[in-house]
C-alpha cells in the first residue's frame, strides 16, 4: 500500500497542498481547477457543429484519464485498471483507520469491525469533474463536506461500483434523494431498520453549492439550488449524479433493542 497521507494535504507533482477534511470546510485543489478552467476553455473555442454523441463520450474518456493520471489520492494502493473498483481494507493501527474511527464515535460509540477504502478510478474522477461544474456554476469553491450515510453489508459492493443511486431512494422526509448526515449517531438512527444489525458507515465526500429546505415531496431541487437539508441541517439530500464519492466504509454491528 502506498505510504499514508495525512488527511490535511493533497500531493501534486511531488508537492502538498493543505487540504482540510472538516466537515463544513471548503476543499481546494486550485491545480486541478485551472486545468478544468483551462481545458473548457479551449472547448469553448472549437466547433461545436463538430460533436456528437460518441466524440462527446470519447471526450469525457480522455478528459478522466488525464485527471486521473495526475489528482489519485496517494492513500490509495496502486491502481492499475482505471475501470475496476476495489474495496481496500485497512489497517487497524494505522492513522487512516484510526482517524475513520475517530470521526464516528465523536457522536456513536459503536464497535467498529473493519474499515474500507473505496478506490473508484471512474468515480472519483466524475467527481472531480462535476467538482469543477460547481465550480464554475457557482463562480467560487464549493463546500465539499464529509458526511454519513448508513446502509446495509449487502449493499456496500454496488455502491463501491457504481455509487449511490438517489432514484432508488426509499424513506423521503427531506426529499426524495440520498441522505446523508454530518453525525454518524444520526444517520445511523434513521438507517432503514429492515437492514437488520449488521451494518456499514459510508464515510462520503459530499459537495454543497446552494442549500434549501427540504421536504417528504421533493424530487429534485428548483433551480440554482442542488441540496436540501432537514432538521437543522442534521440531513443533506443530494439529487443529482457525481456529487458524491463513498471514501470508506466503516462495518459494525448495532443492536436496535
Amino acid at each position: 500500500m502506498a505510504g499514508y497521507v495525512p488527511h490535511d494535504s493533497w500531493q501534486y507533482r511531488g508537492e502538498f497542498y493543505d487540504e482540510d477534511y472538516s466537515s463544513s470546510s471548503e476543499y481546494e485543489s486550485g491545480e486541478y481547477e485551472e486545468y478544468y478552467e483551462e481545458y473548457y476553455e479551449d472547448q469553448d473555442d472549437e466547433d461545436s457543429s463538430s460533436s456528437c454523441e460518441d466524440e462527446e463520450e470519447e471526450e469525457e474518456i480522455y478528459i478522466l484519464d488525464e485527471i486521473l493520471d495526475k489528482y489519485l489520492p496517494q492513500t490509495w494502493s496502486d491502481v492499475d485498471d482505471y475501470s475496476q473498483a476495489e474495496l481496500v481494507e485497512l489497517h487497524r493501527h494505522s492513522t487512516e483507520f484510526i482517524d475513520v474511527v475517530d470521526q464516528i464515535r465523536s457522536t456513536l460509540n459503536v464497535r467498529i469491525h473493519r474499515v474500507e477504502r473505496v478506490q473508484n478510478p471512474f468515480l472519483w474522477g466524475s467527481y472531480l469533474l462535476m467538482k469543477g461544474e460547481y465550480k464554475k456554476r457557482l463562480n467560487n469553491h464549493p463546500t465539499e463536506m464529509v458526511l454519513f450515510h448508513a446502509t446495509s453489508e449487502n449493499n456496500v459492493r454496488s455502491i463501491a461500483e457504481n455509487n449511490f443511486n438517489w432514484r432508488r431512494t426509499v424513506r423521503s422526509k427531506f426529499g426524495k434523494g440520498v441522505s446523508f448526515s454530518p453525525s454518524a449517531k444520526y444517520a445511523n438512527k434513521y438507517c432503514n431498520m429492515k437492514v437488520g444489525s449488521n451494518r456499514a458507515l459510508i464515510l462520503s465526500r459530499v459537495l454543497v453549492g446552494k442549500i434549501q429546505n427540504g421536504s417528504s415531496q421533493r424530487k429534485i431541487s428548483d433551480d440554482g439550488y442542488d441540496t436540501s437539508i432537514g432538521n437543522g441541517k442534521s440531513v443533506y439530500v443530494k439529487y443529482g449524479d457525481n456529487e458524491y464519492y463513498p471514501e470508506y466504509v466503516a462495518y459494525y454491528r448495532y443492536n436496535q433493542y
